[in-house]
């Protein structure tokens, strides 16, 4: 932990659904059994087909970490696990549904944790696809370190609570490129192990 560390303060929160392993991701698996297990627990889909949604995150997550080793990431894993960044270790309501695993922002490594504003599917259909997203912020298209997104949020604040339907949340998404996570959550909090879960998953 680290007194002058640019987001002491804030959290990151991974939300998974109750018997899932946070500490791990449906990317790990191969591409038939990543599609199979996201449809059973997950279901998010490209064009209504888990396949597809695989194969285009595949594609999300090189640029993640082609953009995140220009800002000085050095990944221990080259597939993320997905968090948000917080002002709250459980906001009230939650953010998203599921269990909810709250680290403090300050005990992660500088190097093993890039951010986007918003999420890094918008950022990659932005800049790479140039596709209009219906969303805008200053910071949209970069995968920024610890010290940018602090600099970026004196500068030009939160994105709002939700996207124009008033329903959706939107969030500063949070990738950790490893899968220590036990070495960072508090010591009063029982850290996760891979022991406690059946299945890998998928967020």
């Amino acid at each position: 932990m680290m007194d002058d560390h640019p987001l002491k303060g804030l959290w990151i929160l991974r939300y998974y659904p109750e018997g899932l392993d946070p500490s791990s991701s449906v990317m790990d698996m191969g591409i038939d059994e990543a599609a199979a297990h996201n449809e059973r627990h997950c279901h998010y889909s490209v064009g209504g087909e888990s396949r597809k949604y695989i194969e285009a995150r595949i594609k999300v997550e090189e640029w993640l970490a082609a953009q995140a080793a220009t800002n000085g990431i050095q990944p221990e894993n080259t597939k993320p696990l997905y968090f948000l960044l917080s002002r709250e270790e459980q906001p009230n309501p939650p953010i998203r549904a599921g269990k909810v695993l709250s680290i403090p922002a300050e005990n992660i490594p500088a190097h093993l944790v890039s951010f986007t504003f918003d999420d890094c599917f918008y950022n990659y259909h932005r800049t790479v696809e140039g596709k209009d997203i219906g969303l805008d912020h200053a910071a949209h298209g970069r995968v920024l370190n610890g010290e940018q997104t602090a600099d970026t949020l004196k500068t030009h604040g939160w994105p709002p609570e939700r996207e124009p339907n008033g329903k959706t949340p939107r969030y500063i998404e949070a990738q950790l490129w490893t899968r220590r996570i036990e070495d960072f959550a508090e010591p009063s909090r029982e850290p996760p192990t891979a022991a406690k879960y059946s299945k890998a998953l998928a967020l």
